[in-house]
Order: C-alpha cells, then structure tokens, then sequence
C-alpha cells in the first residue's frame, strides 16, 4: 500500500507545503526509508534527506515539462538518481527506455510555447 506514482510532485494537484508533509507522513516515512537503505548497503552514506527533497522538486520538474508528450520520461531520470545515489556494489535498478525524440521535440515546445 502507499501513495499513487507521482501523487505528491504532480504540479495538477497543486498541494501546498503543509499538504506534501502530511502526505508524506511529515518527514517520517521519508527519515526511515533512508535509513533502511543505509543500513541495508544500498545507499551511499552521504546522502541526506535535504537530497530527497531536490529528488522530488527535479522529478517534478520533468512531469511537468513532459507532461502528456513523454510521460515515462520521469522514470528514466529517477533510475540514473537512484544509480547516482547507489553505494559502490549496491544492485542497481533498471534504468527506463529512451524517450524517443518526438516525444521530447514535443515536450520541450511545449515548454518554449508556455514559457514564452
């Protein structure tokens, strides 16, 4: 059980601050996820929650900016963070498909087009 994939860093939900807390158990769950991967080998030890935080804020940043035109994309940079945050001889996981280029001429228009 746990909350939908992207629940929290989807921009269309619009949560303030306070709202993204309680979502996320206010700090909590996050603290002892991070633990666990420590103590389990599979993260490095200087990773700190403030990371965790610039992990979501970057995610949402390409949800938003692919939107409907890559909409994997997202999965794509999570992997090469996960990698990124990996201890040496950790398993690492998958790391998603490609968007194909289409996908990504259309995302960054999209972006130029609101952004102008």
């Amino acid at each position: 059980m746990g909350l939908p994939c992207g629940w929290v860093t989807d921009p269309g939900r619009a949560l303030s601050g306070s709202q993204q807390n309680a979502a996320l158990g206010n700090g909590v769950l996050p603290l002892q996820i991070i633990e666990r991967a420590r103590k389990t080998g599979h993260l490095r030890e200087d990773f700190a929650s403030q990371d965790l935080i610039l992990v979501l804020m970057a995610n949402a940043g390409v949800v938003a900016a692919t939107g409907a035109s890559a909409p994997e994309s997202w999965r794509r940079l999570v992997g090469h963070l996960l990698r990124g945050f990996a201890n040496p001889g950790a398993p690492l996981p998958a790391i998603a498909s490609v968007p194909d280029d289409e996908q990504l001429y259309r995302a960054m228009a999209r972006v130029e087009v609101s952004g102008s």
